[in-house]
């Protein structure tokens, strides 16, 4: 017998009323729980609606409802991925009607509503620009001039500021030197925060009564973790709180243009909504694409501090432009009521790729997919390059699935959480906190690129990309909790409370005896590399394990990664093991995630603690000398 059957007085009803409606407007599954509620029934769980029970069959199609099409579409398409025919298509449209009529599927009029107009001003002003460094002297000064020479030609007058990590006195030195010359030429107010300087702001802290050690980790890392650019980011978080400010990296140069194939619109989309185009070497790469001479900050003032829904005149197209098929339930929940915002910008890159690894390339799709493939004979020059341009194609809003702050903005006007001061991904970590704690913040993505050249060479070989360690660096791990936390705690709480009670939980985990540490975290790995397994194999039967270089070394990624799936030492942080034991490593780890979580409970009392300060004048840098 057949699942999806007509019912009988079906075809007596007026094709122009109820089915006629199934061909106008479009519905998407949106915000619903699924919960098998035995006799192969599923009780559907809607977030702004009545639950209720289906059939399982109906419940399996419904969820395949994932983007904004018509009841006929949907049907026509299920049909085709089941194998139903023409009687068995009709039966499905006439239950997914039921479905819309029960509210499980949305309608796209429901969610755009009434569309406002986008309202003037009520963005982000941009403040302060900032860079932070470390003993790249030469390499900051570049940056500087660049963005400096921008912010003239379009007639801005921030602050700038420049973050200094060096430990020389004749490496700071130079950075004074530079920094106080570059703003003579250019008529511009620099500031200055070293070592020194971050010491003092510390003090100051102290003497209000936080933890030495909560200080010291938040703003200089902890010794023998790898590098500090957690560390380093947080000082500019709070030498700007109150502010809404852009950040750029001390190896990027601002020259910007739009990618090869830029569209027009706005697009709501969780996960990364970049496309890639691969070049052999940096040169090659900062010459792929399109030049403009724009203004940085306007491009960032677009979107920063703005509602999602304002963010629709960034496209230029109005409603007609909006793309929702790829966006999270959390996305559309916060477009449709108009309560997100942006609290991060950032843009795409054109040069070195920032990436920490290029073994994410064998797991592309689509258009990224066709160009790495397009000839043979360039793929490993293209893996092993790191060189390429990448980018939205259209104004894009997410939820924090991808972040690289190589060159963001920032609205520091609102709460925003600390980085993770140590190892790198420090960004993912910011965003995922972020994403839990404050459920009105998102990030955008402009559809353009800035050029990234740094001084040292990036190449990556062969045995790295097929060799590379299958387990979670510390940020990893860290990330897994947090969205462990975002999974199960209740969002009716303040961003502040939500922050408190996020380090608590991370305290709680981080000092539990290492062999419960290694059973609560195991389960969290295990599933990750399980889930790779899954999707490195459906790759290589998709593309019919082709091209043969491109399978070959999917393959040596999914030998490494079943051979680790059984492993407990895969859950020890794999950037913190070179020189340590085994226990070692994992008391390490287990430090980290103490230490984070203590700094997450008192930052907001931090936070405000510098705020304070900078009321009566005294912020953690210093103003030059011009």
């Amino acid at each position: 017998m057949a699942f999806f059957q007509r019912s009988r007085n079906t075809t007596e009803r007026n094709e122009g009323s109820e089915e006629g409606h199934a061909d106008r407007e479009s519905y998407r599954a949106v915000g619903l729980r699924f919960i098998p509620a035995g006799g192969e029934n599923v009780l559907i769980v809607p977030s702004d609606g009545d639950p209720g029970l289906i059939p399982a069959y109906t419940a399996e199609c419904l969820a395949r409802c994932q983007s904004f099409i018509t009841l006929r579409e949907h049907a026509e398409r299920i049909g085709r991925e089941m194998d139903l025919g023409a009687e068995e298509r009709d039966g499905l449209l006439e239950q997914l009607g039921d479905c819309a009529a029960r509210g499980f599927l949305k309608p796209l009029s429901a969610v755009i509503g009434d569309w406002p107009e986008a309202q003037p001003g009520t963005g982000a002003g941009i403040s302060t620009l900032g860079t932070v460094t470390k003993d790249r002297p030469a390499s900051a000064k570049r940056a500087l001039e660049s963005y400096l020479g921008n912010a003239e030609r379009f007639g801005r007058k921030p602050d700038w500021v420049v973050y200094d990590d060096s430990s020389a006195a004749q490496v700071k030195a130079e950075y004074r030197e530079a920094a106080a010359s570059i703003g003579n030429v250019f008529d511009a107010q620099i500031f200055y925060a070293g070592l020194e300087e971050k010491r003092a702001f510390v003090n100051e802290l102290i003497a209000s009564g936080f933890s030495r050690e909560i200080l010291e980790f938040a703003l200089f890392g902890l010794e023998g973790c790898g590098p500090a650019y957690g560390a380093g980011r947080n000082g500019s978080l709070l030498d700007t709180a109150g502010e809404a400010a852009l950040f750029f990296d001390d190896d990027t140069i601002c020259r910007m243009g739009r990618p090869p194939e830029p569209l027009e619109g706005l697009e709501l989309r969780t996960g990364d909504p970049t496309e890639f185009w691969f070049h052999a070497d940096r040169d090659s790469a900062r010459a792929g694409f399109v030049p403009e001479d724009l203004d940085f900050i306007g491009l960032h003032e677009a979107t920063l501090g703005r509602r999602i829904r304002d963010c629709i005149g960034s496209g230029g197209t109005g409603t007609h432009g909006l793309v929702l098929d790829r966006a999270s339930d959390r996305l559309i929940r916060a477009f449709s009521t108009g309560s997100g915002r942006i609290a991060a910008s950032s843009m795409g890159i054109a040069g070195d790729s920032s990436m920490g690894s290029t073994r994410y390339y064998l797991s592309l799709h689509g258009d990224s997919r066709n160009r790495l493939h397009e000839n043979p004979e360039t793929y490993r020059a293209f893996m092993t390059s790191r060189a390429v341009v990448r980018s939205p194609l259209r104004t894009t809003i997410g939820d924090g699935s991808l972040f690289m702050a190589y060159a963001i903005g920032l609205d520091n006007r609102f709460f925003l959480p600390p980085f993770f001061p140590v190892t790198r991904n420090e960004d993912g970590v910011f965003a995922s906190v972020l994403a839990a704690i404050d459920p009105e913040a998102f990030f955008s993505h402009a559809p353009f690129v800035i050029e990234h050249d740094p001084p040292e060479k990036r190449e990556q070989s062969l045995e790295s990309i097929r060799n590379a360690s299958p387990g979670p660096g510390i940020a990893d791990l860290v990330i897994m909790l947090v969205h462990s936390f975002a999974a199960t705690f209740p969002v009716a709480l303040s961003v502040v409370d939500r922050t408190r009670a996020l380090g608590r939980y991370l305290q709680t985990t981080g000092r539990l005896d290492p062999k419960e540490f290694e059973d609560f975290f195991f389960p969290f790995v295990s599933r990750g590399k399980a889930d790779s397994i899954g999707k490195m194999e459906a790759l290589l039967a998709e593309y019919d394990e082709k091209p043969r270089a491109w399978a070959d070394d999917v393959r040596s990624g999914l030998e490494a990664l079943r051979e680790a799936l059984s492993s407990r030492e895969t859950v020890l942080a794999r950037d913190l093991g070179t020189g340590r034991t085994a226990e070692e490593t994992l008391a390490l780890t287990q430090r980290l995630i103490v230490l984070y979580g203590e700094l997450l409970e008192a930052w907001p009392d931090i936070v405000e603690a510098t705020r304070n300060l900078k009321a009566k004048g005294k912020r953690l840098s210093i103003r030059l000398k011009r």
